[in-house]
């Protein structure tokens, strides 16, 4: 079976510093936010990246949908390598990745209701012509719970 999602030996790197540091120093310091980072996730399978604040973990998720760029490694979703894609080609990825944030009571808006916050990214990606109602139900269901929340 292919896996949903394979990293395999990721790495980001930081320049430190800026250009007084350079001037003084006569170089930028690197740090490895992302260090050699792999793991697969199998279709239907729940995943947990736990770590302390700082350790890398938001910028290994930026890294694998390519909001920063990754020094070295290879990132594949169904089987498809999706590292250097960019602009139009990555826009369906995006579609189907999408970031869950650490405090999930400040990213949601007390102006949105539940099947407002399911049913907005149907609209950022352009499927509103979609039935919204069934997609809101769907993803209810996916996780249990009745259609009054």
């Amino acid at each position: 079976m292919t896996a949903l999602l394979q990293v395999r030996d990721l790495v980001v790197r930081f320049n430190q510093g800026g250009v007084l540091t350079r001037l003084v120093k006569g170089r930028s310091e690197a740090i490895d936010a992302v260090a050699g980072v792999s793991f697969s996730i199998a279709p239907g399978e729940t995943f947990a990246l736990v770590g302390e604040s700082g350790s890398g973990k938001t910028t290994l998720a930026r890294a694998i949908i390519g909001l920063v760029p990754v020094l070295s490694g290879d990132v594949q979703f169904e089987g498809r390598p999706i590292g250097g894609l960019r602009g139009a080609a990555r826009k369906p990825l995006l579609r189907e990745i999408a970031m869950i944030f650490q405090d999930p009571v400040g990213s949601l808006s007390p102006r949105f209701t539940v099947r407002g916050l399911l049913a907005e990214p149907f609209r950022i990606h352009g499927l509103a012509e979609r039935d919204l109602d069934a997609e809101v139900d769907r993803l209810l269901g996916l996780v249990g719970l009745p259609r009054a929340m």
